[in-house]
């Protein structure tokens, strides 16, 4: 019987590849806001990084970092900022703001 002669196969690419992701959480997630009003600090923060992005929100996670950075407290970003894109997402109607944060125009 004759040997059969086969063709070496190229290594196969994987398909897939799993990069370790970034964590913009603090470490520390519970604790009190060290600024003043952080509900209307983190919706004004908010409001000045949509408007310096040219009127389109920035990424959540661009947000959150912005917003824990000034001394907001974890789980009170995380939620208005969610709160925030969801009042932009609706057209930003008057009524939906937080109780003191006035905005002097709508993008």
């Amino acid at each position: 019987m004759a040997s059969k002669k086969t063709k070496s196969q190229p290594a196969a690419t994987p398909a897939a590849t799993f990069v370790a992701p970034v964590t913009v959480a603090k470490a520390d997630r519970k604790g009190s806001s060290t600024v003043e009003n952080p509900v209307g600090a983190t919706w004004v923060i908010c409001w000045n990084a949509t408007a310096n992005a040219g009127g389109t929100p920035p990424a959540r996670a661009t947000l959150h970092k912005l917003v824990w950075d000034t001394g907001v407290a974890y789980y009170t970003g995380r939620t208005q900022v969610q709160k925030f894109l969801q009042w932009f997402a609706a057209g930003q109607p008057a009524a939906g703001l937080p109780r003191g944060v006035v905005f002097p125009t709508i993008l």
